[in-house]
């Protein structure tokens, strides 16, 4: 995901089950984003808690118990650190002692890794003997997985999670037809670009100047110039043959000016 198209995209990583599937993270999630099972999971999480420090029967359990889900609740709206920040933020407007303070945080840590647990143990339908060390290590690494993936859950952002099962691939084409009006003009157009471009490669350009003047002694002079950028080999040959073609119409003229007899004024 990204929050505008000029940021570089961040990836979500789910935890794919034993049937290469993300169906047990999201029943995780499911649980966890519920009610009623979250209930039933911090009552047997707070009542593990209460074994483990031997407070027995206390009454405590129904606060433990709320409390753990208050703190699964922060977690999927926030992370693990925003979830620590607030407990010690909560300590410190009670006025606990520092010497209560590590282990009321110790207290309160484990009644939510429990009540988390509690919520994997029934998403993944294990028995209920089972415990994070008798598990084998694909089920410890999944677990731990998943708690990574729901503390990321909050940068996401998205409520949806978008999953393609499968798809029928099917071979087609498109005919597209449309009016335009303008479409001579534009052919028109094009005719005259491809006309233009013919001329430029295989039409040879070829420029000639040609300077009568008369000289000192009354006769008349004849400079004849020409140029050519493509062929100038070849085009020097047709120079030299329009050249003489000239200098002997010339000649001829001059002889036929010569033998004519005079007219009478």
């Amino acid at each position: 995901m990204r929050s505008s198209p000029a940021e570089p995209f961040r990836y979500l990583h789910l935890p794919a089950d034993s049937r290469g599937r993300p169906d047990t993270f999201l029943e995780f999630h499911a649980i966890l984003s519920g009610s009623e099972r979250l209930r039933v999971a911090s009552e047997r999480a707070a009542a593990q808690v209460m074994s483990e420090f031997g407070l027995g029967d206390s009454g405590l359990e129904p606060q433990i118990a709320a409390t753990a889900r208050d703190l699964v609740r922060r977690l999927l709206e926030e992370s693990f650190p925003a979830v620590l920040e607030h407990l010690e933020h909560t300590m410190r407007e009670r006025d606990v002692p520092e010497n209560r303070q590590e282990l009321l945080m110790r207290f309160s840590r484990m009644a939510l890794e429990r009540t988390l647990w509690e919520a994997y143990r029934e998403a993944a339908e294990l028995e209920r003997e089972d415990s994070p060390e008798e598990l084998g290590e694909a089920r410890q690494v999944f677990f731990r997985d998943a708690i990574n993936a729901i503390d990321a859950l909050d940068e996401y952002g998205a409520p949806l999670f978008l999953e393609l099962r499968d798809f029928d691939h099917r071979q087609a084409t498109g005919l597209m037809i449309a009016r335009a009006p303008g479409k001579n003009i534009v052919y028109f157009g094009s005719g005259l670009l491809v006309l233009g471009i013919v001329l430029m490669f295989y039409v040879s350009h070829r420029r000639a100047w040609c300077l009568i003047r008369r000289d000192r002694s009354g006769g008349t002079r004849v400079l004849l110039a020409a140029v050519s950028q493509r062929d100038p080999i070849g085009f020097r040959k047709v120079f030299s043959s329009l050249g003489e073609e000239l200098q002997h119409r010339l000649q001829g003229r001059e002889e036929n000016s010569t033998d004519e007899p005079p007219r009478s004024a």
